[in-house]
């Protein structure tokens, strides 16, 4: 049995055989997966956990909520899955929804043209709204400062001289929005103030949702300060958004973030006080069974595993997902560079890929996490 052979080349394997189909696909979606991708899965399986915060953010307001768990426990996939879910609750008749926002945390204490960027990015329409909004901070400043008159003409392609008349403000509201946000903000507005009106957009957007879902980076324990960092810029941000909500006597968002479980609690309790004020959600490791139904709704079948075998690795994974994942890919990989085959792989060819070694390594990781 060989699939590949020793230099790589493929030639041998005829992509038509469904044994070398069902090989590829699992290699694809064991490295994509391995590798933290943001897709949503189809094929997940909603911890009960993750049940009750869906219900709990659909009847909460101004909650601050902390989505716990392990490294690679699926903390991550959780909230994509949370995303798509409320927001296919709240879309409107044109499918589009603003009441729900997943950000991956940029890092730092105050990003805001990171999450700027990342607010655009989630929906066409939004630029449409910064847009609008500037078009109005603009018409605002026509009444309070004489300077931006020369502005709007010069924005028009006009003589800067003489007053403005309603033909001009309909003509500039068309030019607003026929251009980039880039050239309204640099023909109107210093550098300084465009990183306020990026900040009130924000904030204002943030404010008007029912749900803000961050998701933090792994951090290594060695980076517990840079997790600090973070921490406090999302209370930063969290203030401003509780704030502007009061102003405004609005409801506020329910904010949803997702960290590690090994940085949560410090030697002497939380490591931030922002942690002491949230109402905790833990995801639990899955059990085997769950590992081997989470394959099996992706496939229908353990192949190219004996189920055994496949059990196996799911005991081995010890209930976290990522684990579970890359452990498949490993096995999956060896079975198509012909390392081990024919299939189905047993659980003797398990043993030989999943080496104590690899085991090792994730115990230790474990451990480090519990100490």
């Amino acid at each position: 049995w060989v699939l590949a052979d020793e230099k790589g080349a493929d030639n041998k394997i005829t992509t038509l055989d469904p044994t070398i189909k069902r090989v590829r696909e699992v290699i694809k979606w064991s490295s994509k997966l391995t590798a933290e991708s943001k897709q949503f899965e189809e094929c997940y399986i909603w911890p009960e956990v993750v049940r009750m915060l869906f219900v709990k953010l659909q009847l909460a307001e101004g909650s601050l909520i902390g989505l716990v768990g392990l490294q690679g426990v699926g903390k991550s996939q959780a909230l994509i899955q949370l995303y798509y879910a409320l927001y296919d609750l709240w879309k409107d008749s044109n499918g589009m929804c603003s009441k729900v926002f997943l950000i991956k945390w940029p890092g730092g204490e105050g990003p805001i043209d990171e999450l700027f960027t990342l607010l655009l990015q989630q929906d066409e329409y939004f630029e449409e709204d910064y847009l609008d909004f500037l078009y109005f901070e603009i018409k605002d400043r026509l009444r309070k400062d004489p300077a931006m008159i020369r502005k709007v003409k010069q924005f028009l392609g006009k003589q800067p001289v003489g007053s403005l008349w309603h033909s001009d403000l309909k003509e500039l509201e068309d030019e607003v929005f026929n251009s980039s946000y880039q050239d309204v903000e640099g023909s109107f507005f210093a550098s300084s103030k465009i990183k306020k009106l990026r900040e009130h957009f924000v904030i204002s957007t943030l404010a008007n949702a029912k749900v803000v879902l961050i998701d933090m980076r792994d951090y290594k324990k060695s980076e517990s300060r840079l997790f600090e960092t973070d921490i406090m810029g999302i209370q930063r941000l969290w203030d401003k958004v509780i704030n502007y909500s009061n102003q405004e006597e609005e409801a506020a968002p329910n904010f949803v973030i997702a960290f590690q479980k090994e940085l949560f609690f410090g030697s002497k309790g939380v490591t931030h006080f922002l942690l002491g004020k949230m109402e905790t959600y833990e995801i639990k490791p899955l059990t085997p069974k769950d590992l081997y139904d989470l394959y099996l709704r992706k496939f229908q079948d353990p192949f190219p595993f004996q189920p055994d075998a496949l059990m196996k690795i799911a005991k081995l994974s010890r209930g976290v997902p990522r684990r579970f994942l890359r452990y498949i890919n490993l096995c999956v990989e060896a079975l198509f560079l012909g390392i081990v085959g024919p299939p189905p792989i047993d659980t003797s060819m398990v043993d030989r890929v999943v080496t104590e070694d690899e085991l090792r390594k994730d115990l230790e990781l474990e451990l480090s996490a519990l100490f």
